[in-house]
């Protein structure tokens, strides 16, 4: 059972008993003073009695708000899922790369490039891998493009040098210099692997399901 409608009952009863106590007071004392005195000490009961109600009446109410909200928020912080796509490169080297990328104008903000098609996201268009590190270069909610057609639409070219040897390689969709394979063209080795992320966001948590595309960069495909 409610508590509410016991503690209700309890302040009426309360306040009922005050009064049957005062009245047997005024029977015997039917003077102008006793029943100022009656009146004193009831109408003060009266008004306690109405505040403590109104208050559970408030509680009452505030008790319903927090249980719309709780149930807004909970509603709201359900798993959501998403599908994405990526290119990546990776270190494959025993040494640390630089990268500088080239990105298309219309993907540049000042010196940063906007390198998600999801949301916003700004980076710097250069960058180092250690070795076996690897860094997305663009983001994409289109599950069926190639990795080498979205290469293609972003950047113009990608540099790559090596800080242990020096030795610098340039990517363009026409051309390939100091490497044995571009990775503009169809033909280049591309490896597809399917990873799952979660993403936590202010009220709920993004389920992401993720084919990503990585170019692998390796020493022994140097040419010199």
């Amino acid at each position: 059972m409610s508590s509410l409608p016991d503690g209700r009952y309890a302040l009426r009863g309360y306040f009922f008993f005050a009064c049957f106590r005062y009245a047997r007071f005024f029977g015997k004392e039917k003077t102008s003073h006793s029943r100022g005195a009656l009146c004193g000490i009831i109408i003060p009961y009266i008004i306690e009695t109405k505040l403590i109600i109104q208050k559970i009446d408030n509680n009452r109410s505030m008790k319903k708000i927090i249980s719309i909200i709780s149930f807004i928020v909970l509603f709201s912080c359900k798993e959501k899922k998403e599908y994405q796509l990526q290119i990546i490169v990776k270190n494959k080297t025993n040494h640390t790369l630089t990268f500088k990328l080239f990105p298309k104008q219309e993907y540049m903000s000042g010196e940063l490039y906007d390198f998600s098609e999801i949301g916003s996201g700004h980076r710097n268009t250069e960058f180092q891998l250690e070795a076996n590190a690897e860094m997305e270069l663009f983001i994409v909610d289109e599950l069926n493009v190639e990795p080498h057609t979205l290469t293609q639409k972003v950047f113009d070219s990608i540099y790559v040098t090596s800080i242990y040897n020096h030795h610098l390689i340039k990517f363009s969709p026409q051309s390939v210099y100091g490497y044995s394979e571009n990775l503009y063209t169809e033909n280049s080795n591309w490896t597809l692997e399917h990873r799952n992320y979660d993403l936590p966001t202010n009220f709920q948590k993004s389920h992401v399901e993720s084919s990503d595309y990585i170019f692998c960069v390796f020493e022994d495909k140097f040419i010199k």
